[in-house]
């Protein structure tokens, strides 16, 4: 019997379940101490102010991005920027972080598709997976390139990738993320 209540413990506790945890600070994360809720719902948005529904306790309950720092929802982690209110979920982290709009990735991690459908094509990079996030786009490339010399070879990699292979620069930069942490985009 008490191996019957353990192995029921680690299953609670190993994905099975459809929780979503929010976390308020970097160093909440850090420290495993996020708000568990027991099923994300849907999200919705005013302007770049997403509301996340989850329930908790069989309550439905509202929470607004712009009041945490991140989350985990099966086994994906998804930040905040710093003075946003939209998530983006981390899909590549090494030597560049690289983050996607998050509203589409809840979507389909809710509905167990794979082909995500980006709203928008917001894109966002960081040092590390718990620095500031900083917003890409083809229009600021050459100033995030004097800002941050060490991706020269990102933004490099952005501007051949485009013309090579005729790609606009969110597309690019997706690849060129992978290539510069020695990954293959997916």
């Amino acid at each position: 019997m008490k191996y019957l209540l353990l192995f029921s413990v680690f299953i609670a506790f190993t994905g099975f379940s459809q929780e979503l945890i929010t976390y308020k600070t970097a160093d909440d994360y850090k420290n495993n101490k996020g708000t568990v809720y027991e099923e994300y719902v849907s999200n919705s948005y005013a302007g770049s102010n997403y509301t996340l529904k989850l329930t908790q306790n069989g309550e439905t309950v509202k929470v607004k991005c712009e009041e945490i720092w991140g989350f985990t929802y099966k086994e994906a982690f998804f930040r905040v920027p710093e003075g946003k209110g939209q998530p983006f979920r981390l899909l590549m982290e090494g030597k560049i972080c690289y983050y996607e709009d998050g509203s589409s990735h809840l979507k389909a991690l809710k509905t167990g598709n794979d082909m995500v459908e980006m709203n928008g094509q917001f894109q966002y990079f960081s040092k590390d997976k718990f620095s500031e996030m900083v917003f890409f786009s083809q229009a600021s490339m050459k100033s995030l390139q004097k800002s941050y010399p060490e991706y020269a070879e990102v933004f490099d990699c952005v501007k051949t990738t485009m013309k090579q292979y005729n790609i606009d620069a969110v597309n690019a930069f997706k690849v060129c993320c992978a290539a510069f942490n020695g990954e293959v985009a997916e």
